[in-house]
């Protein structure tokens, strides 16, 4: 019910301004606090249900996992967002035709359309989930459940109804985990008990913070080299008061990660001994239920879905972005008005959540699913991306072929695992083969950029100026 009134709210307050940078930008209006929320609510949402899930199997060293591609892609962002905020774009895909040209901002929404929908996909199922394991409701009315409540604040209130719950979500998320996480360890004994649970989970690793490195690591920086270059935080940095903002709230954002996702790798350790037999599936929700009464376990269940839908509704209202200035407004209709944006706006965000439902029920697994977004972009989009800030020889057709390589190599690898189809791959499996997806995407982005003619009057759209 607070979640439907600050949508609400969020129409009233900016019913005299229906205009597009309203709907998707909040009208330039974000402040430092409301910025550094939002991007914790979105940056700590499936993540700290799978952060739970993984350190109750795994032990400390998952923390690699979420903890560090959460902290690192923040950081970057922290880096980038002076830069980006000077350009006064209204999207990512456009801030790229201005560097480069036309078919590259096509690409690049086409891909980010594809990686906000599988990102919502994947927090509809862990709401989905938790609310099967919490209360017992069949996996489908759960997921649509959460649907529907998401659906129905973003598509009426917009970014600033996504900005307004963000904060609720962050502020209630985290007391909510922090309490379960110190009750739990306080239930098993404190540390020393921590201290004992290699021996008895049989995991002689659980509490070595390098154990399972190799594998742990490679998740990190998939999700990495994804999740900076995600529309959805540019869409924040875009919609801050002033670039210098911006920057700062990132950064705070980014030193604000670090404590809290070892609360929640301390958490799902603690669960391990507290609710066993679990496998490492609905551990938080399973914890709220065995640590509390009925009336705190309600409000810790709100809690919990708060992390879905802390991420979930920024994804649908990022993919809205994308498919309405994107795609429709530069492609099928420039000369549409403010207010007809507006409208399409409101259709984007309804076919968006209509995608990511129709995946949430079909593929019902949150981590496999967010994989599914996370490798075409960062496969296809990183050199490009960067190499767009840094390299002044940079050109369109060179970030053709960049995108085309590494989108086709991520795709190619979608096959075999998405339909069962052997594929001949001389590589490593996932997630080791992201770095040669995005050797392949660099080399041909150097490669075709050198081979051709350069743009260097169109770096200066990327170069920072006051």
């Amino acid at each position: 019910m607070i979640l439907i009134a600050l949508g609400l709210y969020s129409y009233i307050k900016a019913k005299n301004r229906h205009t597009e940078e309203e709907y998707f930008l909040a009208s330039r209006e974000l402040g430092f606090w409301a910025l550094v929320c939002t991007v914790g609510a979105s940056w700590t949402g499936i993540s700290a249900l799978i952060s739970y899930n993984a350190a109750y199997t795994g032990g400390v060293s998952t923390w690699w996992i979420m903890g560090f591609p959460t902290v690192f892609a923040t950081a970057i962002v922290a880096v980038l967002a002076y830069r980006i905020r000077k350009t006064n774009a209204i999207s990512q895909p456009q801030i790229f035709e201005w560097r480069y040209g036309p078919k590259v901002r096509i690409i690049l929404a086409v891909i980010g359309i594809w990686y906000m929908m599988t990102w919502a996909a994947s927090e509809l199922i862990g709401g989905g989930e938790s609310l099967s394991v919490a209360l017992g409701m069949p996996y489908f009315l759960g997921i649509l459940a959460i649907t529907l409540i998401i659906y129905f604040y973003t598509v009426i209130g917009g970014f600033r109804a996504v900005i307004y719950t963000d904060i609720f979500q962050f502020i209630l998320l985290n007391v909510v985990c922090i309490a379960l996480s110190l009750i739990a360890l306080s239930s098993i004994g404190g540390f020393g008990a921590i201290a004992l649970l290699p021996q008895e989970l049989g995991v002689p690793g659980y509490l070595d913070f390098f154990d399972n490195f190799r594998y742990n690591f490679a998740y990190a920086i998939s999700f990495s080299l994804a999740w900076f270059l995600e529309a959805d935080m540019w869409q924040r940095i875009l919609g801050a008061r002033n670039p210098k903002l911006a920057m700062k709230a990132f950064l705070v954002a980014a030193i604000l990660f670090i404590p809290l996702y070892f609360i929640y790798t301390l958490g799902g350790m603690a669960a391990a001994k507290f609710v066993p037999g679990l496998e490492g599936v609905g551990v938080l929700p399973s914890l709220a239920k065995a640590a509390l009464p009925p009336i705190l376990f309600g409000f810790a269940l709100a809690g919990i879905l708060a992390t879905v839908m802390s991420s979930a509704d920024t994804a649908i209202n990022s993919g809205a972005l994308l498919l309405t200035e994107d795609v429709y407004h530069r492609y099928i209709n420039k000369k549409a008005t403010t207010k007809g944006l507006f409208v399409v706006g409101l259709i984007a965000t309804t076919v968006i959540t209509v995608l990511a439902f129709g995946v949430g029920v079909t593929l019902p697994d949150m981590l496999w699913v967010l994989w599914l977004g996370a490798d075409i972009l960062a496969c296809g989009c990183l050199a490009p991306l960067i190499g767009g800030f840094i390299w002044k020889r940079a050109n369109e057709l060179g970030a053709i072929a960049g995108m085309i390589v590494g989108g086709v190599f991520a795709f190619y690898n979608y096959v075999g695992d998405l339909f069962g189809i052997e594929v001949p791959r001389p590589w490593p499996e996932y997630p080791f083969y992201l770095p040669v997806g995005i050797l392949l995407s660099a080399i041909a982005f150097i490669l075709v950029s050198l081979a051709t003619k350069p743009q260097p009057e169109k770096f200066k759209a990327l170069k920072p100026s006051d």
